[in-house]
């Protein structure tokens, strides 16, 4: 299957990649690098593609960038230094109190794996 234009480009979290890859495995053989990305991804996934979809939506509310909350989604932080040198490289300031709000958050959906 060779993609022959790119109509829309939208981030979104591993475990959505991860279910959208199962099922077009169903439907398809996957290539050797669908097959190899789908079997790193299975490894480090640990939320169902529904909660990363929440959780990447309740935090670009408060970072206001979806790209950047797919990123945190995907890392899914665990303290402030972790938070903060993800974003280091990001065109987004956020406030101590807002960063703190992102990890409370995360830590919701961690206690869910």
């Amino acid at each position: 299957m060779i993609a022959k234009e790119i109509i829309e480009s939208t981030p979104v979290p591993l475990p959505v990649v991860k279910e959208m890859l199962e099922e077009l495995g169903k439907e398809y053989e996957l290539t050797r690098e669908q097959k190899l990305i789908l079997e790193h991804i299975s490894k480090f996934v640990k939320l169902s593609a529904k909660e990363a979809m929440e959780l990447t939506d309740k935090i670009e509310e408060i970072v206001g960038d979806r790209r950047i909350a797919v990123h945190i989604v995907n890392i899914m932080p665990e303290d402030l230094v972790e938070l903060h040198a993800l974003l280091s490289k990001e065109k987004v300031s956020l406030g101590k109190e807002e960063m703190k709000k992102i990890l409370k958050i995360v830590k919701e959906y961690k206690k869910t794996e």
